[in-house]
């Protein structure tokens, strides 16, 4: 049995998975507002009220 046959299909399928890859990464850098700002931790999703601190009543 020889590789041959296979190795034809084999490269057609890296290329078609180098293809897809390459469309997808271009897609994900396509988005507006994509930059560094938005790598990372997450904006706080509790800001809509600012918590109020008391002190302790009493002794």
């Amino acid at each position: 049995m020889s590789d041959k046959p296979s190795e034809p299909a084999q490269d057609e399928l890296q290329k078609k998975f180098r293809e897809a890859l390459a469309k997808k990464n271009a897609h994900h850098e396509s988005h507006p507002g994509s930059g560094p700002r938005h790598e990372g931790v997450g904006e706080a999703h509790n800001d809509k009220q600012k918590r109020q601190f008391r002190r302790k009543s009493g002794s």
